[in-house]
Protein backbone atom coordinates (compact mmCIF):
# COMPACT_ATOMS: atom_id res chain seq x y z
CA UNK A 1 0.00 0.00 0.00
CA UNK A 2 1.40 3.49 -0.85
CA UNK A 3 -0.81 5.17 1.73
CA UNK A 4 -0.05 5.91 5.15
CA UNK A 5 -2.22 7.82 7.67
CA UNK A 6 -0.96 10.88 8.85
CA UNK A 7 -2.78 12.94 11.81
CA UNK A 8 -5.71 10.89 10.97
CA UNK A 9 -5.77 11.22 6.73
CA UNK A 10 -4.45 8.93 4.41
CA UNK A 11 -1.62 10.34 2.47
CA UNK A 12 0.58 9.00 0.05
CA UNK A 13 3.67 7.59 1.69
CA UNK A 14 6.31 9.97 0.45
CA UNK A 15 4.84 12.61 2.26
CA UNK A 16 6.52 11.27 5.40
CA UNK A 17 9.57 12.62 6.83
CA UNK A 18 11.50 11.51 10.10
CA UNK A 19 12.40 15.56 10.70
CA UNK A 20 8.94 16.23 10.65
CA UNK A 21 6.85 13.56 11.72
CA UNK A 22 6.47 10.93 14.57
CA UNK A 23 6.07 6.71 13.77
CA UNK A 24 2.69 5.89 16.37
CA UNK A 25 2.45 2.25 15.36
CA UNK A 26 0.55 0.31 12.78
CA UNK A 27 -3.47 1.02 11.87
CA UNK A 28 -5.66 -2.19 10.86
CA UNK A 29 -8.34 -0.97 8.96
CA UNK A 30 -12.07 -2.61 10.90
CA UNK A 31 -12.80 -4.35 7.83
CA UNK A 32 -10.68 -6.60 5.40
CA UNK A 33 -10.16 -4.46 2.20
CA UNK A 34 -9.80 -7.30 0.25
CA UNK A 35 -13.20 -9.70 1.48
CA UNK A 36 -14.44 -11.11 -1.23
CA UNK A 37 -12.14 -11.13 -3.60
CA UNK A 38 -12.90 -11.58 -7.47
CA UNK A 39 -9.95 -12.62 -9.28
CA UNK A 40 -6.46 -14.10 -8.02
CA UNK A 41 -4.92 -10.87 -6.07
CA UNK A 42 -1.54 -10.04 -4.92
CA UNK A 43 -0.84 -9.80 -0.89
CA UNK A 44 1.64 -7.14 0.88
CA UNK A 45 3.60 -10.19 1.76
CA UNK A 46 4.11 -11.59 -1.77
CA UNK A 47 1.47 -14.42 -2.08
CA UNK A 48 -0.90 -14.23 -4.34
CA UNK A 49 -4.58 -15.20 -2.94
CA UNK A 50 -6.43 -17.78 -5.07
CA UNK A 51 -8.88 -18.93 -3.02
CA UNK A 52 -12.00 -17.59 -1.14
CA UNK A 53 -10.69 -17.05 2.64
CA UNK A 54 -6.93 -16.98 2.40
CA UNK A 55 -7.63 -13.01 2.32
CA UNK A 56 -8.70 -12.82 5.95
CA UNK A 57 -5.95 -15.08 6.94
CA UNK A 58 -3.44 -12.37 5.73
CA UNK A 59 -5.71 -9.72 7.50
CA UNK A 60 -5.02 -11.40 10.97
CA UNK A 61 -1.83 -11.40 9.94
CA UNK A 62 -1.43 -7.90 9.53
CA UNK A 63 -0.65 -8.27 5.97
CA UNK A 64 -3.42 -4.81 5.48
CA UNK A 65 -2.17 -3.41 8.46
CA UNK A 66 -1.41 0.61 7.47
CA UNK A 67 1.40 2.83 9.41
CA UNK A 68 0.41 5.71 11.11
CA UNK A 69 2.30 8.64 11.99
CA UNK A 70 1.87 12.53 13.37
CA UNK A 71 3.19 15.77 12.83
CA UNK A 72 5.67 17.06 15.22
CA UNK A 73 4.97 19.38 17.19
CA UNK A 74 1.42 19.72 15.66
CA UNK A 75 -1.61 20.26 18.66
CA UNK A 76 -3.15 17.04 19.06
CA UNK A 77 -6.99 17.90 19.82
Amino acid sequence: MSDVYLDGKAVPALEITPERHRFLGMFRPAENPMANPKTDIPCTCGEILKYRGLEIQHYRKGCYDVPQYVTIGKRQE
